[in-house]
């Protein structure tokens, strides 16, 4: 008797609670990724969900505004095309909602998009720049990376060989390589490159840069062997250091 009691109470309670939801205003308690990036011939997951799970049953997709008719449900796969990919490309939205109470909520964009990587800017006047600077002063050298979805990684060198992790070095917006109190362990040929980590894409930057270290005739105070840009261009969801 307690068993069915109990059963009774746990299935009224199931009734109140669905009730409730149904009750609360629909909105979307998980959204499609902003943004996807992908290359042809990989497969795309999206998904969103609802606060009523009878609302997720009913989910439809759209592309650019399209209502896509073969797609339904909270996830959504796109098998990108190979050659045809463009056709594929753009936003996408989930649809929730009912017919017979003719509540309808579109969730934010997902802008799928395919990986590319550009060709660095040619670069004009000496193949080579020569930066002198005194022991102890700081460098800076910038690599303006070329187009590339998602931004490219830039990678510095000297005499060829990658530039690691050291108490001298750091990168500065992701394009600029500080170099922090020189000496002539820091003299060299440097150069740069980009990388696109989901289509594996590496160019090399033709500029290179010579270093040339010396000991200054008198003392002098450190100073940036620099001036910073005029104007500074950065991606959204970026952070930008100066």
């Amino acid at each position: 008797m307690q068993l069915l009691l109990l059963t009774l109470f746990w299935f009224s309670s199931a009734e109140k609670a669905a009730e409730s939801l149904k009750d609360q205003p629909l909105k979307f308690l998980e959204h499609p990724p902003q943004y996807a990036v992908a290359l042809p011939g990989d497969s795309v997951y999206l998904s969103c969900k609802t606060n009523q799970p009878s609302a997720d049953e009913s989910i439809r997709w759209l592309h650019n505004g399209t209502l896509l008719s073969s797609a339904g449900g909270r996830r959504l796969s796109i098998k990108l095309d190979q050659t045809r990919f463009e056709r594929q490309l753009g936003e996408y939205r989930c649809v929730a909602g009912s017919a017979d109470d003719g509540r309808f909520l579109a969730s934010l964009p997902a802008q799928l998009s395919v990986a590319r990587l550009g060709e660095f800017p040619p670069q004009l006047g000496a193949f080579a720049s020569v930066i002198e600077a005194f022991e102890g002063n700081d460098v800076v050298m910038d690599c303006l990376p070329p187009d590339s979805n998602p931004p490219a990684f830039v990678q510095f060198y000297k005499d060829g060989l990658m530039v690691g992790a050291d108490s001298s070095y750091e990168v500065l917006n992701g394009e600029t390589l500080l170099i922090k109190n020189v000496g002539k362990i820091h003299e060299g040929m440097y150069g740069c490159s980009a990388t696109n980590h989901i289509s594996g894409q590496k160019k090399v930057s033709e500029r290179r840069w010579r270093l040339r270290v010396t000991r200054p005739k008198h003392h002098e105070k450190s100073r940036l062997t620099y001036r910073p840009k005029e104007r500074y261009q950065v991606s959204q969801k970026f952070n930008m250091r100066t």
